[in-house]
């Protein structure tokens, strides 16, 4: 069964997680933790706090959004090697506390505390290239994979086009030659994407219904980012959520606000939403289309 989750930002979101329990189907709650750059590894106790108050409200917190992979690891310079050690160690930390899913960036100058004008690191990113920022991607999924495996948790990294403050920086993932030639770095089922529904926004890229179900069918899909509840045509929603379905997909949806102020309205259109896709899933499992 697919698994919806709302982004909730924490004890300071204007979102409460009694309110998100109100949601139809909901499963549970994503958490955006963002750039970790220079804080070290996560805090354990941090992390069960986090997981323990979604508990109390009813709701399961298994997933983990936006983590920002250090500018130092990308680019292989300085501390990067201390930076890929905390992330293994936060992995490790982020399982115990029951995280399945950790959904990381790795497009240049994505990283939340990185200065998006900073021209120094806009030139190390021009002179690395598009083939150098693939070599030191290859290099750190190799160094982070075995662990991911056996800790049980699937690393799904976000397309180019999900934060790419600059779209002249070398560009990872922007069609489906790139996702292919991304997914067979490793074989691994712990490795795999973000699929947005909206598209790949870095370039212009392939069928993306046909991405889905491709690679669905592999299970290397464990987050599907829900922009727009309302698509422009209501039967392009139908269709997708057929696609996934045909391709067992078991990962999770991610719903979002759009709405700047949360009120009785954007509470309403999310649930509407969330009751959409929910009857639109049980119809398709129902009678196994």
């Amino acid at each position: 069964m697919v698994k919806m989750v709302f982004k909730w930002f924490g004890e300071n979101d204007n979102v409460t997680l009694e309110q998100i329990s109100q949601i139809p189907k909901i499963h549970g709650v994503s958490r955006p933790l963002g750039s970790r750059r220079g804080n070290g590894v996560m805090s354990p106790s941090k992390i069960s706090r986090m997981t323990a108050r979604a508990a109390d409200a009813g709701l399961v917190l298994e997933v983990v959004e936006d983590f920002s992979i250090s500018e130092e690891i990308k680019l292989r310079e300085g501390d990067f090697s201390r930076h890929i050690g905390d992330f293994k160690e936060t992995i490790a930390s982020l399982s115990n506390a029951g995280i399945k899913c950790v959904c990381y960036s790795f497009s240049p100058m994505s990283e939340k505390s990185a200065l998006w004008d900073d021209g120094i690191l806009a030139k190390k990113y021009a002179k690395l290239g598009r083939e150098g920022l693939w070599r030191n991607y290859e290099m750190f999924v190799s160094e982070v994979i075995l662990t991911a495996e056996e800790y049980g948790v699937n690393l799904a990294i976000y397309p180019d086009g999900h934060s790419r403050p600059f779209q002249d920086m070398p560009c990872l993932a922007a069609n489906e030659r790139d996702v292919d030639r991304l997914l067979a770095l490793y074989k691994s089922r712990n490795h795999g994407v973000v699929m947005h529904n909206l598209g790949l926004n870095c370039g212009r890229f392939d069928d993306f219904r046909m991405m889905s179900r491709k690679y669905g069918a592999m299970g290397r899909i464990h987050f599907v980012d829900m922009e727009n509840l309302w698509m422009d045509d209501a039967s392009d929603m139908q269709v997708l959520l057929k696609t996934y379905h045909s391709a067992d997909f078991d990962g999770y949806i991610g719903l979002r606000r759009r709405a700047s102020v949360w009120d009785d309205e954007a509470m309403r259109n999310v649930a509407a939403g969330a009751s959409y896709i929910a009857e639109i899933w049980d119809t398709l499992e129902k009678f196994n289309i």
